[in-house]
C-alpha cells in the first residue's frame, strides 16, 4: 500500500500517549529558522498553489534524456577514424536542461554512448548526482557507481551504491541512504534497498525502507512514495497510533487527495479498538466566487455507545452577481455526548449550541438586506428544552440609510426585521424532586411559537466638525407579533409602540506630549441623553432579547437590551471620558483609558422575566432602586515595547461591590517568547486565574505551561507543561495535559511525545495549533498551514 511521508502530526487523546514518527507531506518543504552551521534550505512555496498561465505548455513537455541535441566541450579531444574519441579535461555533455561533468569520457561513435571510470557529475532541474564512474547513453539512459545525489527542489541528499538514470527520466537507486540533515550533522536517515525517482512525473518511490534516528531504526516501511517538487501529490500519510481510556487502542491510516490546484481531500480512518471504524475527513474548494470546506466523522457503529455516531461541519462562502453573497455555516452532531468522547479538550465539552444557517445578504451604499434560516443544535444535556433558543425559520432584515444635503448632515432611513421563531418544548418537565410540571403555564410562556414584525424609521442630525459632534435624534419603534400555542387568556397578536429620542455630543481635546513632542494625548468627553417612555411588556413572549454585559459601548446605546421582545425605558443622560495616548507620526495607539456611568432621572421600570431553574420562578434582573448605573472602567495598553494589557471593571456603587472584572496583561519578545497573566471575575458566577506561556531558555530549548485554576471551586481546571528540543534537523516535544472534560467536571489527563525531522514536515502539525490556541500571542515557527490558493488575478 503506498504511503506518502507526512507531517508529525500530533491527535489529543485522554490517557495515552500518541508518537507520531515522521513524514513527507503532500504539499510544501517548509524550512524553519534553522540550527545547522551550514545548511541552505529552499524558498517555502505555498501549497494548494494554480498553475501559472504556462502550465499547459509545460505539462506537454515532458522532461527526458533524448529530447534534444549533443554539445559536447572538453579541454582536449583525440578523436579516431571510426568516430570515437577520447575527452579529457573539463569534459561537459549538454543535452537539454541536463548536464554530465566529468574529467575525462570515452565516447563511441556507434552507440553514441559515453562511459567514464572518473568521477563525474549529473544535473537537471531536479537532482543532482556525483558518481565514481559511469556510462551514459541518450538510447539507454545512465548507470553511476558509488553515487551520492542531491534533491535541487529540497533540502535533501542521500547515497546509493549503484544507479541508473532511463531516457524517461527515470532514476532507479540501489542500496540507498537519504537524509534532509546536513553532512556535519546527520542525525537521521532512511535507508533503502531501492529507490525510484521520477523526475517527469516529479515523484519518489522507496521500496524496503527503514528509518534510522540516531543510530536506532524507528520505522519499517515496504513502501513509501514522496514528491520530489513543491507541487502535491496524492497518496496515504503516516499512521497514527494512539491510545486512550474511553476508545481504548487507536490507528489511523490518512489518505491525501490532490484534486485540483484548488481543492483537496484528505481521508482519515480512524480505527478504534472499542467503538470500531470512524470513517473521517476534510474536504476544501476556492474558486473565482467561493470557497468553503467539509469536515465529518462517521462511525457506522459505536461498541460503546451502541449506536452510530456522527460529526458534521460545512462551511461556504459565495460571491453572487449585484452585491449578493450566500453563506453557510452549519454543524452537526449525532448526540449531546458526542464531544464529550471525541473533543480534545474543555473547549470541545463545554460547548451549549452549534448553528446551523443559511444566508443571503445584499449590500450597497445605502441597502442592508439579510435573509436567514437558522437553527440550533443543542448538544448540552443538562438544559431544560425550555431554556433552549429558538429557530429563525426564516427570517428577513431589512435597513436603509440616507442622507440629505451637501453634507449629508440630515440623515434618515429605517431598520426593520420580520422573523419566525420556532422551538419544540415538551409541554410537561420532570423536576428534581420527581414531580412533573406544566411548563406551558409559565411567564413567560416557552411553549409559544410565531412571527414577530420589528420596525424603527429614524431620523437624525450630525453637526461634526474637528474637534467635537452633536447628532440629535428621533426615531419611532413599532412590534407586532402572531403567536401560536398561546395559553387561555394569553394574547395571540400583541404588539408595541413608541418613540426614542435622543441628543448625542462629545468633544475631542488634544495635546501634545513627550521629551520631543513625539507622543498626542486625548481627552474625549462625551453626553448621550437618551428618552424612551415606559410601556407595559409582561404579555411579550421572549424569543430571543438578553441583557449584554455593560461596558463603554453599552452605555451609548438606545436600548439596553439585545433583541426585540424588550425596549428599555429611558429617561437618562450616560456621561463617559476618553483618553489616548498616541504617536504624533504614525497615530499608533500606546494606551486608551474609558470610563462612564448612566444617570437616571427616573429608575428604569422595565425588568426582564423571571427565569425558571427546577420549577420555580427566579429573578433575571433586578430593578434598580438608585439613581446610577453600575460604573465601567476600561484600560487598554498596546505597543509600548515589549507589554501589552486590558482591564475592565464593573462596579456596583448600590452595594459597592465588584460585579465584573477581567485583567490580562502579556509580555512578549517575539514569535515564541510570551508570558501571559489573566484574571476573570463575574460575581457569585466565576472567578479564574490564567497563566500561560512559551519561553525559550536557549537556543534550542523551549518551554510551555498554562493553567487555569478556579478561586471559587478551588480547583484546577486545566494544567499543561510541556518542553521543546531543537537540534539542527530535528526536534521534539513532550508535554501532559489535564483538563476538565465533560459537564459533570471530570477530569482526562494526556501525555504527548512528538518526533519531528526537519525538512520532512510541512504542514502545521495539531501541537502548533493546540498551543497557537492555549498559549496568547504564540506564534509557531515558520510551518506554514496548507491553504486553497484563488486562481491568478483573484488574490
Amino acid at each position: 500500500m503506498p504511503i506518502i511521508m507526512p507531517p508529525l502530526m500530533l491527535r489529543w487523546r485522554p490517557l495515552h500517549i500518541t508518537i507520531i514518527l515522521l513524514g513527507v507531506t503532500p504539499s510544501v518543504w517548509a524550512a524553519e529558522p534553522s540550527l545547522c552551521p551550514s545548511q541552505t534550505l529552499q524558498p517555502i512555496a505555498k501549497s494548494l498553489e494554480p498553475p501559472p498561465a504556462s502550465s499547459k505548455a509545460a505539462k506537454e513537455k515532458k522532461p527526458g534524456i533524448d529530447d534534444g541535441a549533443i554539445d559536447i566541450h572538453s579541454d582536449h579531444a583525440k578523436v579516431a577514424v571510426n568516430g570515437d574519441a577520447d575527452l579529457k579535461g573539463n569534459v561537459v555533455v549538454r543535452q537539454g536542461d541536463r548536464e554530465i561533468h566529468a574529467d575525462e569520457i570515452q565516447y563511441n561513435s556507434k552507440t553514441n554512448a559515453f562511459k567514464t571510470d572518473s568521477s563525474l557529475e549529473y544535473e537537471d532541474p531536479v537532482v543532482k548526482i556525483t558518481g565514481n564512474g559511469g556510462d551514459y547513453s541518450p538510447a539507454l539512459g545512465a548507470d553511476f557507481r558509488s553515487a551520492t545525489f542531491d534533491l535541487q527542489q529540497r533540502p535533501a541528499r542521500g547515497t546509493a551504491d549503484a544507479m541508473k538514470l532511463t531516457p524517461q527520466g527515470v532514476i532507479d537507486l540501489k542500496g540507498v541512504r537519504f537524509t534532509t540533515c546536513p553532512k556535519a550533522e546527520e542525525s537521521w536517515q532512511i535507508k533503502a534497498k531501492s529507490v525510484t525517482l521520477d523526475t517527469a512525473a516529479r515523484v519518489g518511490e522507496a521500496r524496503s525502507a527503514t528509518v534510522d534516528f540516531e543510530g536506532v531504526p524507528i520505522l519499517y516501511l515496504p513502501w513509501v512514495s514522496f514528491p520530489l517538487s513543491s507541487e502535491r501529490k496524492s497518496g496515504f500519510l503516516y499512521p497514527t497510533i494512539g491510545n486512550n481510556s474511553r476508545s481504548g487502542f487507536s490507528v489511523s491510516v490518512p489518505y491525501y487527495w490532490n484534486i485540483a490546484p484548488n481543492a483537496d481531500l484528505t481521508f482519515e480512518p480512524i480505527e478504534y479498538s472499542r467503538r470500531n471504524i470512524d470513517l473521517g475527513g476534510e474536504a476544501r474548494y476556492m474558486n473565482s466566487f467561493d470557497r468553503g470546506s467539509i469536515h465529518w466523522n462517521f462511525l457506522p457503529y459505536d461498541s460503546v455507545f451502541d449506536a452510530g455516531r456522527s460529526h458534521l461541519k460545512v462551511s461556504n462562502a459565495m460571491e453572487l452577481p449585484g452585491n449578493f453573497r450566500f453563506t453557510v455555516d452549519a454543524e452537526n452532531v449525532s448526540d449531546t455526548h458526542y464531544f464529550e468522547d471525541f473533543a480534545q479538550g474543555p473547549e470541545g465539552t463545554s460547548t451549549a449550541f452549534l448553528q446551523q444557517q443559511a444566508k443571503v445578504t445584499y449590500r450597497d451604499e445605502h441597502w442592508n438586506i439579510d435573509g436567514e434560516i437558522q437553527h440550533y443544535r443543542t448538544t448540552d444535556y443538562t438544559l431544560a428544552e425550555a431554556d433552549r433558543p429558538y429557530s429563525r425559520l426564516p427570517s428577513l432584515g431589512v435597513t436603509a440609510d440616507f442622507g440629505l444635503g451637501s453634507a449629508e448632515q440630515l440623515r434618515y432611513g429605517f431598520q426593520s426585521e420580520v422573523v419566525n421563531f420556532h422551538r419544540s418544548v415538551s409541554p410537561v418537565e420532570l423536576l428534581s424532586d420527581g414531580s412533573l410540571q406544566n411548563v406551558c403555564f409559565r411567564v413567560p410562556n416557552p411553549c409559544i411559537n410565531g412571527w414577530r414584525f420589528d420596525a424603527m424609521p429614524q431620523v437624525s442630525l450630525d453637526f461634526s466638525q474637528p474637534g467635537y459632534f452633536v447628532r440629535p435624534g428621533f426615531a419611532w419603534r413599532a412590534t407586532q407579533y402572531e403567536l401560536d400555542n398561546t395559553q387561555p387568556g394569553q394574547e395571540t397578536a400583541p404588539s408595541r409602540t413608541l418613540p426614542i429620542a435622543s441628543f448625542d455630543t462629545g468633544m475631542v481635546f488634544e495635546r501634545e506630549a513627550g521629551s520631543h513632542n513625539q507622543r498626542r494625548v486625548t481627552l474625549e468627553p462625551r453626553l448621550l441623553y437618551l428618552y424612551v417612555p415606559y410601556r407595559n411588556q409582561d404579555n411579550l413572549p421572549m424569543f430571543d432579547t438578553g441583557l449584554p454585559d455593560l461596558d463603554p459601548v453599552e452605555l451609548f446605546r438606545n436600548n439596553r437590551y439585545v433583541g426585540a421582545d424588550r425596549i428599555g425605558d429611558a429617561n437618562q443622560i450616560s456621561v463617559g471620558v476618553t483618553s489616548r495616548l498616541l504617536d504624533s507620526g504614525d497615530g499608533r495607539q500606546f494606551l486608551t483609558a474609558t470610563v462612564g456611568q448612566i444617570f437616571y432621572f427616573t429608575n428604569p421600570r422595565v425588568v426582564l422575566p423571571d427565569q425558571w431553574i427546577d420549577g420555580r420562578p427566579v429573578p433575571t434582573e433586578t430593578p434598580r432602586t438608585d439613581n446610577r448605573s453600575d460604573f465601567v472602567a476600561q484600560v487598554a495598553l498596546t505597543a509600548f515595547q515589549d507589554w501589552s494589557g486590558d482591564i475592565g471593571v464593573q462596579w456596583n456603587p448600590q452595594t459597592s461591590q465588584t460585579e465584573r472584572a477581567e485583567v490580562n496583561v502579556q509580555y512578549k519578545t517575539g514569535g515564541q517568547s510570551v508570558v501571559n497573566v489573566g484574571y476573570r471575575y463575574q460575581r457569585d458566577v466565576l472567578s479564574q486565574a490564567e497563566l500561560s506561556s512559551s519561553w525559550p531558555v536557549s537556543d534550542a530549548w523551549n518551554i510551555f505551561v498554562r493553567g487555569i485554576y478556579s478561586l471559587q471551586d478551588h480547583k484546577s481546571l486545566e494544567r499543561f507543561a510541556g518542553f521543546e528540543y531543537r537540534a539542527c534537523c530535528w526536534k521534539v516535544r513532550l508535554g501532559g495535559r489535564s483538563f476538565v472534560s465533560n459537564r459533570t467536571g471530570s477530569s482526562d489527563t494526556g501525555v504527548y511525545l512528538q518526533l519531528e525531522l526537519t525538512g520532512l514536515a510541512s504542514v502545521g502539525s495539531e501541537s502548533d495549533s493546540f498551543l497557537t490556541t492555549a498559549i496568547r500571542g504564540y506564534v509557531p515557527a515558520e510551518n506554514p498551514i496548507r491553504q486553497p490558493q484563488p486562481p491568478p488575478g483573484l488574490r
